[in-house]
């Protein structure tokens, strides 16, 4: 997420306007070992991520004071070829989101000469949020193990078989 806030100030007695963008001057990144990186926004100098103005253009009505305050929101996607057994090794994992950024404010007064302050700050964060799904690998006994099974259970067919034929009795006693 990324966040300008921007209070202009006009303490001249002729009308002005103000504008403020915010500009990417490097790719919005998250990257990590753990997956392939991804960007969120590209470095572009021309058209800005995030723009306020008091008014229109060519419009004055900023009297005293205009604030403003503006987000990206919140930005969400899924990273591709990650190493699960990475996410799943009880060890922490490091994402980096970079970016760095230009803001322009601009002021204009009607006529005459104007004092105006600006103030501004610009801040960028980011939460990186890990959800798989789970799904338990039934164990399957190897073919080894089952023909000793299946021939174990023959033979003692074919023995208890044998045994009735020869009216054998086991007792218990």
């Amino acid at each position: 997420m990324s966040v300008i806030f921007t209070k202009t100030t006009n303490s001249s007695k002729a009308n002005a306007r103000a504008d403020a963008s915010l500009y990417l001057t490097s790719d919005w990144l998250v990257s990590t070992s753990a997956a392939d990186n991804y960007s969120f926004a590209f470095a572009d100098v021309i058209t800005p991520i995030l723009t306020a103005k008091s008014t229109t253009f060519g419009r004055y009505n900023l009297a005293e004071a205009f604030t403003y305050s503006l987000s990206t929101g919140e930005l969400s996607y899924s990273l591709t070829n990650i190493d699960l057994a990475a996410l799943t090794s009880g060890t922490s994992i490091d994402f980096l989101l970079s970016t760095t950024a230009k803001m322009r404010i601009n002021n204009n007064v009607n006529s005459g000469t104007g004092s105006i302050t600006n103030s501004f700050a610009t801040g960028s964060w980011g939460q990186v949020k890990v959800v798989y799904t789970y799904d338990a690998v039934t164990s399957v006994p190897e073919p080894t193990s089952l023909t000793i099974l299946a021939l174990s259970l023959a033979g003692l067919a074919a023995s208890r078989q044998k045994n009735s034929l020869y009216g054998i009795i086991y007792s218990s006693n």
